[in-house]
């Protein structure tokens, strides 16, 4: 983690890239987002990271993706955990699209479009070594569905990476609001994390971006049409897909855990209730 303070990182990053304008989007702790002007670059966006590891990691990711649908990125400064990417614009996230079955279109040809074979695999974190590292940290939680959960998503992690024997550079957290659409009406990917593993693992975050505040019944019959549509159209099982989006949402509350925040038990709740539609 960076010890030098937000605003002290921001000062530097304005005067080493002559940025202007600047407007914070997102601030927490030790990390933030600020859209603004460079004479060089035109709209951009600042990074600014929690720690020089993950910042890298995002960097390399948009270096290597450059030739795909993703934002570029333009300057990097590893010691102060810098990052200065393209601002794209209208940015108009695809969780605006209302209808599901256009979301699942869209998402899906992101998907096809966006993962390369990594120029030097060690470079990355795995996925694998994601969820075991969160297992570690739930263990003794007291929801035990969540520490039991977690188990079985280490269980799941371990079988598809047998399974597929494909190791591609992950985007890592491609939900909808990082599918954003640009002027020329395309959407574009932004913020990727730059993990390494099989392409199905970018499948099981947009599904978790999907829930919403219905009763479980209804909810089950969302995400069972949402996955057997995935599905359809990319070419994986779906048995394949349930087991992801049910280690996703048990990931996502372990970090949530990790960070101090509260645990999304209607999410936990949810999975189990959908999991006797498959196996472990």
């Amino acid at each position: 983690m960076s010890k030098k303070p937000l605003q002290e990182r921001l000062q530097t990053a304005s005067r080493k890239w002559g940025l202007t304008q600047m407007e914070s989007i997102y601030e927490k702790e030790n990390c933030a987002v600020f859209g603004g002007e460079s004479a060089k670059y035109g709209a951009v966006i600042l990074k600014i990271g929690r720690d020089a590891a993950s910042s890298t990691s995002e960097f390399l990711a948009l270096s290597e993706m450059k030739e795909k649908a993703c934002c570029q990125a333009y300057e990097f400064d590893g010691e102060n955990a810098l990052l200065l990417e393209e601002r794209i614009s209208p940015g108009t996230a695809l969780k605006e699209e209302a209808d599901w079955e256009n979301r699942a279109v869209v998402f899906s040809q992101v998907f096809d479009n966006i993962h390369v074979a990594p120029k030097d695999e060690t470079r990355y974190k795995s996925y694998l070594h994601w969820v075991k590292a969160a297992s570690r940290s739930v263990q003794d939680h007291k929801n035990k569905q969540l520490a039991d959960g977690m188990c079985c998503a280490v269980d799941i992690a371990v079988k598809m990476f047998e399974k597929y024997p494909e190791r591609v550079l992950l985007h890592g957290d491609l939900h909808h609001e990082n599918i954003v659409k640009s002027a020329s009406g395309n959407y574009v990917v932004i913020d990727p994390k730059g993990v390494v593993g099989p392409s199905i693992f970018d499948v099981p975050r947009f599904l978790l971006n999907e829930l919403d505040d219905r009763e479980d019944s209804l909810e089950k019959i969302h995400i069972n049409r949402m996955i057997e549509k995935l599905s359809r159209l990319l070419g994986f099982p779906a048995v394949d897909i349930y087991q992801l989006f049910f280690m996703e949402v048990m990931l996502e509350n372990a970090w949530l855990y990790e960070d101090g925040e509260e645990i999304w038990e209607k999410n936990i709740n949810f999975a189990w209730f959908l999991a006797p539609g498959y196996s472990f």
